[in-house]
């Protein structure tokens, strides 16, 4: 019996399929990457290779068996089902159309038919084979350390007086070996490291610039070249020196001598890849020897085993997973910038705000575009007691310009890694949308179907994603029926993290501004919202976070701070009449501004600048640091009445009464010297259930005026803006927009299940230019197919088991094509790419 789809029906189907595209792994046709692991079926997560034979199969080395994708079907060769000589394969080489895999027990040969296993006994020098290469005529060379060999297809040859680490063919058949781990280039010592066969005999290549260390491993190039793999800056052998490694990062800067040792470099016609078992694992230079850039496509440490091309697509071999994803892609978008009022604020999803992490810099411009900074950075530091029965404190210490955080929700099984959990959206976007919807033949924009709403099941596991507003109260997110984000501001940043750290905490932000050129201090602040979720399935008795401010009011060196507990804030100010220039950072010279950070939602526990202890250690420092303490634990003394206090310079430095910087004691003058300052925010500490969440609100707020004399004039005017600030906030509460955080969409399961359902349903070619055939093991009664604006562009009812369509007017895109058999509809993605 058929189901009766209505156009809402369709509509909905349109966009859950529209969410779960991702989930087709090498068939995937946007520039999303995704993650493959043991929970999808792979035998392991620790994988070493990978050959890509077309745009759905594949052979994957692992250290659980040979895995084999070939379109739909799969199936892992090991020692429990084959004859293969071990579960661990290292490495892969296609030869003759055969596939070679080296193993840690010798070598096996797979023909598409069995496999036939070569050691000692039948034809190697060696059960313990260092590496293998192919060359032109498709012969393999294999290296060990009881000499090479060759296999013809037919026979072994030996030469068992060359003991090889390393091994690699150039397009001249010119055979390369490598004898020792570590390849140093000392003249005149008999150490001749590298060796040569060019047909007839074995030569010592003459090394040209050759004059650093290199590992003993060898990678081809595109144009045949042999070149090793470099412990430092750059220069490769065999008589070649090209531009040193210009890595975007700190921690991983390999333009120094003393840079870290790359683990992997490949190369295809558009691209070199290289990986370090580091922060960021993976780096790509579109050009050749010119910028390299982080791709954030693994978690941390991620050790890649090998790359793999075919067309746009490419899959990366790791020890954490399998990466799928397209060639040509841009770098994910993990960092965004505020630019609508008068201040510029950048975000970087993976690290602390207002500061970039690749240039080091300060990102937080007042005015925006003078190129003057507020802030160089800020981010959380927060402990927790699981169970307050066993009292154990698990401290997280984010770093600076540090990668604190992995992209989007904590539990992304197979998930996206691309920029689908960092969206910046404008009110106006979303005021047409609202506006538009209904009308005939609207297509809302990317920046309304992309958001986050809802998780797709195949990716994570976690429903409470970013909010929207739900017009029809049906807890799904349907653009394409009027629902559109919630967001606060005219303009917003929204992004899903989650810390790097092992602890079950989810973090949802939203970085926000207003232009309102009427109201200065609407103008002159930006916005933060922290919603932090439990993840786990216990309940965490003790959560403690602190805000970690690091202020630089232009010139770094001379600025000061101070609390306001009644307003909920901490402030900086400039120590001196004059903000000097300094090496490039520009200065605000005669008048320099006042900035305040406010918790707004709830009261402030402590705010706190100078420790003049440490603890035990630096999780201990910084654990009393977010407590209101000095670092050893002991309180601070305000010395203005003698009492104990968790604000510290809570006096007034524009009236000069109290405990400030510059009035250090009611009994002497006495101040500090100004400099760089930095604030912790200590924030009351909270309990967290399962799949519960806490909201945290701050406002970064800036008071300038035209002129000023004094230290500390701007601070009455900082006082008002926060003041003016903190009522615009509570006149938003209780918020009017519809958080849908919890919620089970049922209708998106129930679409999963059609979507996938079983059948005897044929199309090809998919992704396809403008023909498209079915065939069907019964008659198919009726096709339809969809865009995905919801308009029916194709019903026909052809009463055939198979059917041949033509579709030539058809603009590239996704579409939903739908088949009755006289007993149930099916829904197949069709990809229409020219």
């Amino acid at each position: 019996m058929s189901k009766c789809y209505d156009t809402e029906m369709i509509r909905r189907l349109l966009f859950a399929l529209f969410l779960t595209a991702l989930s087709m792994g090498l068939e995937a046709q946007n520039d999303s990457w995704r993650l493959f692991t043991y929970e999808d079926g792979l035998p392991s997560n620790k994988m070493n290779d990978i050959i890509l034979l077309d745009s759905v199969s594949y052979y994957l080395a692992t250290d659980s068996g040979l895995y084999i994708q070939s379109g739909n079907s799969n199936f892992t060769f090991n020692t429990n089902n084959s004859n293969i000589a071990s579960n661990n394969i290292l490495e892969l080489a296609v030869a003759r159309g055969d596939l070679w895999l080296l193993t840690d027990s010798g070598l096996s040969n797979y023909d598409g038919r069995g496999i036939t296993n070569y050691d000692e006994s039948n034809g190697l020098l060696s059960n313990r084979i260092n590496d293998i290469a192919i060359d032109t005529n498709e012969n393999l060379w294999i290296a060990s350390n009881a000499g090479v060999s060759n296999f013809d297809g037919v026979q072994f040859q030996h030469d068992s007086g060359r003991v090889a680490r390393s091994i690699e063919v150039d397009d001249s058949n010119r055979v390369f070996i490598t004898k020792y781990t570590l390849i140093f280039n000392i003249p005149n010592v008999g150490l001749d490291p590298i060796e040569m066969f060019d047909g007839q005999q074995w030569v010592i290549p003459t090394l040209g610039l050759f004059s650093d260390t290199y590992r003993s491993q060898f990678y081809k190039t595109p144009e045949g070249k042999i070149l090793l793999l470099p412990t430092g800056g750059g220069k490769q052998f065999y008589g070649e020196l090209i531009a040193p490694f210009d890595i975007k990062r700190r921690d991983i800067y390999t333009r120094t001598t003393l840079s870290i040792t790359p683990s992997y470099i490949n190369e295809f016609a558009d691209s070199r890849w290289i990986g370090y078992q580091a922060a960021s694992s993976i780096y790509k230079s579109i050009k050749k020897d010119s910028v390299y850039y982080p791709q954030y496509l693994s978690e941390t440490g991620c050790r890649i085993g090998d790359m793999s091309q075919f067309g746009d697509k490419l899959a990366i071999a790791t020890d954490r997973g399998l990466l799928i994803g397209p060639t040509r892609s841009d770098d994910p978008k993990i960092r965004q910038r505020l630019d609508v009022n008068q201040i510029g604020a950048a975000m970087n999803s993976l690290g602390s705000l207002f500061g970039d992490v690749e240039s080091l810099t300060a990102d937080f411009e007042f005015p925006i575009g003078s190129g003057k900074h507020l802030y160089r950075n800020v981010d959380f530091q927060y402990g927790m007691i699981r169970d307050t029965a066993n009292p154990e404190i698990e401290m997280f210490n984010l770093e600076i310009f540090t990668r604190n955080y992995d992209l989007g929700p904590i539990h992304n099984t197979n998930r996206r890694l691309g920029d689908e959990y960092v969206k910046k959206i404008d009110k106006q976007t979303i005021d047409q949308h609202i506006q538009n919807f209904n009308q005939p033949n609207y297509t809302p924009s990317q920046d309304i179907l992309d958001w986050p709403a809802i998780s797709d099941s195949t990716l994570t596991s976690n429903t409470n994603l970013a909010p929207f507003i739900d017009l029809n109260n049906n807890n799904c997110y349907e653009p394409l029926l009027g629902d559109y984000p919630a967001i606060e501001g005219d303009q917003a940043i929204y992004w899903i993290n989650h810390p790097i750290e092992n602890a079950p905490l989810e973090f949802h932000w939203m970085l926000y501004a207003y232009n309102d050129p009427i109201d200065t201090f609407l103008n002159r602040t930006v916005f933060l919202n922290l919603r932090v979720i439990n993840r786990d399935t216990s309940k965490i008795d003790y959560l403690k976070f602190g805000l970690q401010v690091n202020a630089d009011l232009g010139n770094p060196n001379d600025d000061y701070n101070g609390s306001d507990s009644i307003r909920n804030t901490i402030y900086f100010y400039n120590g001196d009449t004059y903000d000097e220039t300094l090496l490039g950072i520009q200065g605000y010279l005669q008048n320099p501004p006042a900035i305040g950070v406010t918790l707004l939602n709830e009261r402030l526990e402590s705010g706190t600048f100078f420790l003049t202890r440490i603890g035990a250690n630096p999780d201990e420092t910084i654990w009393n640091q977010i407590h209101g303490l000095d670092g050893d634990g002991s309180r601070f003394l305000n010395p203005f009445g003698r009492r104990y206090t968790k604000f510290q310079y809570s006096g007034d430095p524009y009236v000069g009464t109290g405990w400030t910087e510059s009035n250090l004691s009611p009994t002497t003058a006495s101040g500090n010297i100004p400099g760089d300052r930095r604030g912790t925010m200590g924030i009351k500490a909270f309990s967290l259930n399962p799949g519960e969440m806490k909201s945290l609100d701050f406002a970064f707020t800036v008071a300038q005026g035209t002129f000023r004399i004094g230290q500390a004039e701007y601070l009455p005017l900082l006082r008002t803006h926060i003041d003016l600030v903190q009522q615009f906030f509570n006149r938003k509460l209780p918020r009017t927009l519809a958080y849908s955080w919890y919620y089970d969409c049922g209708l998106a399961t129930s679409i999963e299940e059609e979507v996938e359902n079983e059948s005897s349903l044929k199309v090809y070619p998919n992704p396809t230019e403008g023909q498209l055939r079915i065939d069907n093991s019964s008659a198919i009664e009726r096709i339809e197919l969809w865009a995905m604006s919801g308009m029916k562009v194709l019903d026909e009812a052809p009463q055939s088991t198979s059917v041949n369509l033509q579709l030539p007017n058809l603009n590239n895109g996704i579409y939903l094509l739908r088949v009755f058999d006289g007993k149930q509809w099916v829904q197949e993605k069709v990809v229409v790419r020219r």
